[in-house]
């Protein structure tokens, strides 16, 4: 069996963004710390935190050279960089330096990630690195944050369904919110309409055949869909950014 002696915290930082990495560093730290005895550690690509003793760099450029991918490490604007990322994410092919400068990033270790880019878990399970990916769960409406977990580690996978969140809590609480916002908010539903919900301009479940789409890459599809309509409803992502084009074409309406 191979050592462990850390684990390290990791998520999305091959499209540039890092936040959500230090968001779930400092949430799971101590409590990893205090179960495992083990330090743990996030990765960063950013030159600045090089000498951080919890950080662990990855050099993004480097690892798209790999590919002969162009990524250029800027958070000025997210479409800069978005087509790189979108080729990277489900990237298959084999590199042996790529899969070599992998492994000496995370090699003895335990990874816990949101997330994680597809390319990178396929490049984990390969070297055996025990990985855990986490994702918010699409359930936003209890009292408290929940995550979906996964893993190819099996035992890990046994471990985790013991803290499943029974189905029934879920109805129990959506029927709650809703006794409760018809006596706050009562009104009588418009007919004929639509509600378009937004997406952000960067993220995994936008990604085909290494493109990342929006709205605007099949207005025929929509227009198609909305034409027996009175009135369409757009509701933006809570986080979206750079979608005037989107709004724009939506007005058009």
């Amino acid at each position: 069996m191979k050592k462990i002696d850390k684990i390290i915290i990791t998520g999305q930082f091959l499209r540039g963004n890092t936040l959500g990495i230090y968001w779930q560093y400092y949430l799971f730290k101590y409590m990893l710390e205090e179960v495992t005895g083990l330090p743990v550690y996030y990765t960063t690509i950013e030159d600045s935190e090089i000498n951080e003793k919890e950080a662990i760099y990855f050099d993004t450029s480097k690892f798209y050279k790999f590919y002969n991918i162009p990524f250029e490490k800027t958070y000025t604007g997210e479409k800069k960089w978005l087509a790189s990322w979108a080729k990277i994410y489900y990237q298959t092919e084999y590199n042996q330096k790529a899969y070599e400068y992998v492994n000496s990033i995370f090699k003895n270790s335990i990874v816990i990630s949101h997330e994680l880019e597809d390319c990178l878990s396929k490049m984990l399970e390969y070297y055996g690195i025990p990985h855990i990916d986490n994702n918010l769960d699409p359930i936003r409406f209890l009292d408290d944050i929940m995550f979906c977990f996964k893993t190819k580690h099996k035992n890990v996978y046994k471990k985790l369904l013991k803290y499943r969140v029974p189905e029934e809590i879920l109805y129990l609480n959506a029927n709650y919110r809703k006794s409760v916002y018809s006596i706050q908010n009562p009104c009588v539903t418009q007919e004929n309409n639509v509600l378009f919900l937004g997406q952000t301009v960067c993220d995994k479940t936008l990604i085909d055949n290494g493109k990342i789409y929006s709205i605007l890459e099949h207005k025929k599809e929509f227009e198609n869909a909305i034409k027996d309509y009175d009135r369409v409803f757009y509701k933006r992502h809570p986080y979206a950014s750079d979608d005037e084009d989107v709004l724009k074409y939506l007005k058009s309406f």
